[in-house]
């Protein structure tokens, strides 16, 4: 049974995302809508026959998506949320970037999740549905190819409502280095609180 209440997530993802618009102050931002923003559409379905009703008023859905609930709970309006029919978008020239929809199981599944995405595409692109972190490259005569997994900031010690400790998640991140023609992705897996960085070790 949860511990938590559905208000009192909202407010950690909000600080959340808060930590990162702090961390980097003249960066762009952008909010993938993921499955994780289904609760609000399964909770909506939810409701009893006559309660359902009042997702029918203009004003339920005026007031009562993504967008509204976190910027009314404080998150940073420097944050571009994207729907998920939305994406991909290339936010970054030539390299799709959404939340992700595949996911593979089993030994060596970050890279097999990779791929999966890559193929629906045939071009670059980086998600993070996975929680993990993983490579897949491809040159043909179309030219060279990367698709990446970014990884996950939130915990894996089984904290997060609804996993376990011995979930296949990876802590970590994608730096892009890019211009307009070209792209460098580094992966930064972060383990027990510490990364390696270009020589530099960051600790949480």
């Amino acid at each position: 049974r949860r511990k938590e209440t559905f208000q009192y997530e909202i407010f950690c993802g909000i600080e959340h995302l808060n930590d990162f618009a702090k961390a980097a102050p003249r960066a762009a931002l952008y909010f993938l809508e993921g499955n994780h923003c289904e609760r609000l559409r399964r909770t909506i379905w939810a409701m009893a026959d006559q309660s359902r009703e009042l997702a029918g008023l203009d004003v339920f859905e005026k007031y009562v998506n993504w967008p509204t609930i976190l910027a009314d709970g404080g998150m940073n309006k420097r944050w571009n949320f994207i729907p998920y029919d939305d994406q991909p978008i290339e936010i970054i020239p030539q390299l799709l970037t959404k939340h992700g929809t595949k996911l593979a199981s089993g030994l060596g599944a970050s890279g097999r999740t990779a791929f999966k995405e890559w193929i629906s595409y045939g071009m670059s692109g980086m998600s993070g549905h996975s929680h993990r972190l993983g490579d897949f490259f491809r040159r043909d005569r179309n030219g060279s190819q990367r698709w990446i997994e970014t990884g996950c900031t939130c915990e894996v010690t089984g904290k997060v409502p609804g996993s376990g400790s011995d979930q296949d998640w990876h802590q970590g991140c994608a730096v892009l280095t890019y211009t307009d023609d070209w792209f460098n992705i580094e992966l930064v897996y972060i383990q027990d609180g510490r990364a390696l960085w270009r020589d530099t070790v960051i600790e949480v």
